[in-house]
């Protein structure tokens, strides 16, 4: 399902181009691209959120006009001028009137993802467990939304309605603060004891 980053790119109208899991070539030149912005402005370096805003445009404009092309012998940005065109500038103090909570429900009505039915019937519904029944542990449902009513709507393999369950998770509030997600108890990392393990150096990137 969309995480709580995409839902809030959804409420502002930008629609994700979704690649096949755990298929990076599905987008080489973009994830190439992460990868050179997370080796050249080293994050982990950062001070602070200031620190990593400056290094990233540093990466940027290093990127667009300190880098020939192999093609062209050129600069991006010579290649390139219309780089430059902020085609559709973001503007924090307007996103409370730009963001819009039907956009989001409009998206996710439209789709629908398959979950497992525990031995508890239940299924997992960004972190949060919600009741199908008994009678259907251990078999595969689907999921979808009714943008109408506001709830998770659960169907069997043939299409008939087993439960529904407010949407709790899908509010403004809670997507634009990006606490959509509610972790599995199960999930949560034990704390170490005092000196149960030695800790690891974090691997930082050669300058």
């Amino acid at each position: 399902m969309p995480p709580p980053l995409i839902l809030w790119c959804l409420g502002l109208g930008v629609l994700p181009i979704w690649n096949r899991p755990a298929r990076p070539t599905d987008n080489a030149k973009v994830e190439r691209a992460n990868g050179t912005v997370e080796r050249w402005g080293e994050p982990e370096k950062c001070a602070n959120y200031t620190a990593w805003e400056e290094k990233l445009e540093w990466v940027a404009r290093r990127q667009r006009e300190g880098c020939p092309t192999a093609a062209a012998g050129v600069t991006r940005l010579e290649a390139n001028p219309e780089l430059l065109d902020r085609q559709r500038p973001y503007e924090a103090a307007r996103e409370g009137e730009e963001w819009q909570l039907e956009r989001v429900t409009s998206y996710l009505s439209a789709w629908e993802w398959p979950r497992q039915v525990s031995q508890k019937g239940q299924i997992s519904i960004y972190g949060k467990a919600y009741r199908v029944g008994d009678a259907h542990g251990g078999k595969p449902v689907w999921l979808r939304l009714d943008a109408a009513t506001h709830e998770w709507v659960v169907r069997d393999k043939e299409g008939q309605e087993l439960a529904r369950h407010g949407a709790e998770q899908i509010t403004t509030e809670r997507i634009c603060q990006l606490q959509v997600s509610k972790p599995h108890a199960s999930s949560k990392k034990r704390r170490r004891r005092p000196n149960s393990a030695p800790q690891k150096e974090p691997l930082l990137y050669a300058a």
